[in-house]
């Protein structure tokens, strides 16, 4: 949310979430939204990931 909204108070987001939710879902768009700990885990394994050789 931080990046469409940059100037924006965090305790604003879950509004606003709603409402990109809402206008995605008007113009057909994919909107993904992660919980706070689906978040903390995804950062924690992408750069695992990314440390690791290719196959």
């Amino acid at each position: 949310m931080h990046h469409l909204f940059p100037t924006y108070s965090h305790w604003h987001y879950p509004a606003l979430a709603a409402r990109v939710a809402e206008v995605a879902r008007a113009h057909a768009l994919d909107y993904r939204a992660l919980t706070y700990r689906e978040l903390l885990t995804a950062q924690q394994t992408f750069p695992r990931a990314m440390g690791q050789r290719p196959n």
